[in-house]
């Protein structure tokens, strides 16, 4: 496949940037040492830095974790990388920054989500007692949580008032991760509690079983992913008030058949 310039460049100039910083800090560091790091034969690391070899969507996603890349940078990789492949990651919306999976592991728990949604209601305030109020949780939670997101630059205060990344936040897609599954646990638990506290003309649950074809479920993961931002966009107002969340799980019932008939579909 032909390379693409423009998203070449783009590729090979965050590699540079990331090491020409490391480079700054330790003047030995070399070309070998920053391979060796990321794992990849350092003959290909140099073809990447010259564009004679484009970065696939899997190598951008090793890279953009091994270097730990802020969400623009890592972004921007993800993006330039896809270009070439969009049945290799699944597309991605300029609206939204992916976090790594050590951005993610410090803000993890979804008081986070929920705090830089607040911050986008009419008459949000950066006031830790106020926040503690809406979402139903300690004044030491929000200011731990205040403290991670700030440090990450996902939000900070202006007179008194609350203002987030313009852009939405994702994780990586189909990678096993403590923190993901423990973020995905409590949300379960406050859509349990929601099921008691919560009147029904103010939410929603529903549940349908299908018998389904296995080959079609990554598919269906993208379809759902594809749902999940259209639906984004239609709750955003000019002047929301509150904060909702959805949750929509594809499980299996049945005990799955040996796992190796569907390794490679």
């Amino acid at each position: 496949m032909r390379q693409n310039q423009s998203s070449g460049s783009e590729g090979a100039a965050i590699l540079t940037s990331a090491f020409l910083e490391r480079k700054a800090r330790n003047p030995r560091y070399s070309l070998r040492a920053m391979a060796l790091s990321l794992k990849i034969p350092p003959g290909r690391l140099s073809e990447y830095f010259s564009q004679k070899r484009r970065v696939t969507p899997k190598v951008a996603i090793q890279i953009a974790e091994r270097l730990q890349l802020d969400p623009v940078k890592r972004n921007r990789l993800l993006k330039s990388a896809q270009f070439h492949s969009e049945s290799e990651i699944d597309s991605i919306d300029e609206n939204y920054l992916t976090l790594s999976l050590d951005q993610f592991n410090s803000i993890s728990d979804p008081i986070h989500f929920a705090i830089l949604s607040l911050s986008e209601t009419e008459n949000s305030k950066s006031d830790p007692l106020w926040i503690a109020k809406r979402l139903k949780i300690s004044v030491s939670e929000v200011r731990g949580a205040l403290e991670r997101l700030e440090r990450l630059e996902l939000i900070y205060v202006k007179n008194g008032k609350l203002f987030p990344l313009d852009k939405q936040l994702a994780t990586t897609t189909d990678i096993s991760s403590p923190a993901i599954r423990l973020s995905h646990q409590k949300t379960l638990e406050r859509a349990a509690s929601a099921l008691e506290d919560i009147s029904v003309e103010w939410r929603d649950f529903s549940c349908m079983v299908v018998a389904a074809d296995l080959k079609k479920i990554p598919e269906a993961k993208k379809m759902i992913r594809h749902f999940r931002r259209r639906l984004a966009k239609f709750l955003k107002s000019e002047k929301p008030t509150e904060v909702y969340s959805l949750s929509i799980q594809l499980l299996p019932m049945t005990q799955l058949e040996t796992k190796e008939k569907y390794e490679k579909f």
